[in-house]
């Protein structure tokens, strides 16, 4: 018996939507994503991927919904 792993192609059943914030201010993005195997999901800021580990930013996943959370907006 061979038993092959169920998949299922990526889709962004959330998209994260634009917001206008001050300076300062915090913000939230979030997209809901599906697939198996389950996706990474990247978060990129000027061109750079975002670690949560980076002071400015948090970075979370709960059942296929990814987080970005920006403590204080910079120009």
């Amino acid at each position: 018996l061979k038993v092959e792993p169920k998949q299922s192609p990526v889709k962004i059943t959330e998209w994260p939507k634009g917001v206008t914030v001050d300076e300062r201010e915090s913000v939230e993005f979030s997209a809901t994503v599906t697939g198996l195997p389950i996706p990474k999901v990247k978060w990129i800021v000027n061109g750079e991927t975002i670690e949560s580990s980076r002071d400015n930013y948090t970075v979370s996943e709960s059942n296929g919904r990814h987080t970005l959370k920006i403590i204080s907006v910079e120009k």
